[in-house]
């Protein structure tokens, strides 16, 4: 599972994007022990640490420090595209698999992968 944990103080600051074997919830509480802004699951897919991998690379242009990124406006508008690529990724995954969970896995990837590719194409060319 791929997490997506804010800093919920008012305005989210800082999110982290990782990867757990347990639910989200558990590893935000976790995380809450060593920090003393409230911390909130925000979002979480289905993954595995390739994935994890590829969604920082994914968000790397907000990388702070660790597994934690920038929550500016510019990481805002990523992520809201990359929640809606991630949904109908996996309303597709529902329709044509009719099961759950890590069936999305291998399409996620395979997005990913594809938006680091166009990614440095675009870069080069600029």
């Amino acid at each position: 599972m791929i997490y997506f944990i804010c800093e919920d103080n008012g305005v989210v600051q800082k999110m982290k994007i990782g990867y757990t074997g347990q639910g989200p919830e558990s590893r935000c509480r976790e995380l809450q022990t060593g920090n003393s802004i409230e911390l909130d699951v925000d979002w979480y897919i289905p993954g595995d640490i390739e994935v994890e991998r590829l969604c920082q690379e994914y968000f790397k242009e907000f990388h702070f420090r660790g597994e934690w990124y920038s929550a500016n406006s510019g990481f805002d508008k990523k992520f809201k595209w990359f929640a809606l690529a991630i949904r109908n990724i996996c309303n597709d995954c529902a329709q044509e698999l009719l099961v759950p969970g890590d069936a999305f896995v291998p399409s996620i990837k395979k997005w990913l992968i594809h938006e680091k590719a166009v990614g440095a194409s675009c870069e080069k060319s600029t």
